[in-house]
């Protein structure tokens, strides 16, 4: 963010840094993507549990399916029309997947019905973006209810 852009929040300054979330426990911020050493969690772990499990993706059932059109702009942008519940908190993780800079990434979330919440998060916005950039034009992708 520039040094000069304006500052939204003045009045929470415990919760954002300039424009950005942050958590309040531990003072980072909530769009930053957290990697760890898995080995080294491994290899200091007193027990590790191998066990395969199953579980349905999705507990929630929204009134309508995930959909998503991503449409390429140019060499280097990218409109992205979401039924997502949250275009902004998820702009950041879905521009790095795409390979994005997240200035370069317009969300898009038209009027929608009930998310119940399960539209907080990424479904298939990431990958269509991804597709659309390698093949240079617009993918349309809908999860139905079997798909979620």
């Amino acid at each position: 963010m520039k040094d000069d852009a304006p500052i939204l929040h003045e009045d929470k300054p415990d919760l954002y840094r300039g424009n950005i979330h942050i958590v309040p426990a531990t003072g980072e911020d909530c769009q930053k993507l957290r990697c760890s050493d898995m080995e080294k969690g491994f290899a200091e772990s007193d027990y590790i549990l191998e066990k395969e499990f199953a579980t349905c993706p999705r507990r929630a059932a929204p009134i309508e399916n995930f959909v998503t059109l991503a449409i390429p702009e140019g060499i280097d942008g990218m409109t992205l029309y979401a039924a997502t519940q949250c275009p902004h908190g998820n702009s950041g993780p879905m521009a790095a997947a795409i390979g994005l800079p997240q200035s370069k990434l317009r969300v898009i979330c038209p009027a929608m019905g009930g998310g119940f919440g399960v539209k907080n998060y990424q479904t298939n916005e990431a990958a269509t973006g991804v597709l659309a950039k390698k093949i240079g034009k617009p993918v349309r992708w809908t999860l139905d209810v079997r798909g979620m």
